[in-house]
């Protein structure tokens, strides 16, 4: 590899974009910044051979995957969702996308609905990251976030989820759990 480039699991950068999306971050850089803040929480299940993922690996990763690839093997990994035990929700992709659909059609289209539910949750209008596949593929991450928020803690919104998971690894150990 040149320069000081490291391989990472692939599984493992998507995994820590996922929980570090459930928990606040928004852009490529607060994935990194996150998972090195929270390295031992991590290291509690993924192996992390070579170390955290630097913000250029998270962004490389983004803008390469194929956004129609991504959606639909990030979709089979959360079919798998619930089958480690106790506490863990299982989540079908035929759930997960009907979950999408349900919310948005109270305000009328599915489409600007959902939109409307990533901008305020997540701040999507914001993101500076459309090189390449990376907006569609973060939009990805962030509608699979927004449903593990949403079944995590029915009773609590999103957004209030999604900082007390950024405050207390307590909080975000459970939810965590989901993807796993």
């Amino acid at each position: 590899m040149p320069g000081n480039a490291k391989r990472y699991d692939l599984l493992e950068i998507l995994t820590i974009a996922l929980t570090a999306t459930i928990c606040g971050a928004k852009i490529c850089s607060d994935f990194a910044d996150f998972a090195a803040d929270r390295e031992d929480l991590f290291r509690e299940f993924l192996r992390l051979e070579n170390g955290v993922p630097s913000h250029d690996a998270f962004s490389r990763v983004f803008r390469l995957l194929d956004p129609t690839a991504f959606a639909r093997y990030f979709g089979l990994f959360v079919d798998g969702l619930g089958s480690a035990g106790k506490g863990v929700i299982a989540i079908d992709g035929k759930t997960l996308w009907r979950s999408f659909d349900d919310a948005p059609r109270a305000h009328g289209s599915v489409e600007n609905g959902l939109h409307w539910v990533l901008d305020v949750a997540f701040e999507e209008d914001r993101a500076r990251n459309h090189k390449d596949h990376g907006s569609e593929t973060l939009t990805t991450l962030r509608k699979l976030a927004l449903n593990i928020l949403n079944r995590a803690r029915p009773k609590i919104s999103p957004g209030r989820i999604r900082k007390r998971a950024g405050w207390s690894n307590d909080f975000a150990r459970p939810i965590i759990g989901q993807i796993r």
